[in-house]
């Protein structure tokens, strides 16, 4: 059945924005947190770096301070090239996840359109198609032979 058979004419370009303005993105805000803080947690916490500063200050306690220095200067230079690893991978990361952004079909002006799927705004039509991921809750207007995997 064709969009006309339907009478689905979607949102206008001004509902679009005045919905976007009240309602804001399709997207999940997380927590901001900072990435360099957690990294360094998350480094101290580690059980081999622990037991390095414990037998590096077990050096110092011996009075051996020259291999006490040496080994914190290890675990400094270690930690410095682990924390800026973890930094170039982050960054990868945040790049694929703007190149992966998932793509709905929305009907807006009467017309299908391919948006970002954090684009798409309350009362907005959506095309759903096999293998499409839903994007959005929303209400079924029509289908034929309708089903969706949970998981």
């Amino acid at each position: 059945m064709s969009l006309q058979n339907l009478n689905i004419k979607g949102l206008s370009n001004e509902q679009v924005l005045l919905a976007r303005k009240k309602h804001g993105l399709n997207s999940l805000s997380y927590k901001k947190t900072n990435p360099y803080f957690q990294a360094v947690r998350n480094l101290v916490k580690e059980p081999m770096i622990l037991l390095l500063l414990v037998a590096a200050s077990i050096y110092f306690i011996s009075g051996k301070t020259g291999d006490g220095i040496f080994l914190l200067s290890a675990i400094l230079i270690v930690s410095v090239i682990t924390l800026f690893q973890d930094s170039r991978s982050r960054n990868a990361l945040e790049k694929l996840k703007d190149f992966t952004l998932p793509k709905a079909k929305v009907i807006r002006n009467g017309k299908t359109v391919e948006i970002d799927s954090k684009d798409i705004v309350l009362g907005d039509s959506l095309l759903i198609e096999e293998g499409t991921g839903i994007a959005a809750d929303g209400t079924i207007i029509h289908s034929n032979d309708f089903s969706v995997n949970e998981s």
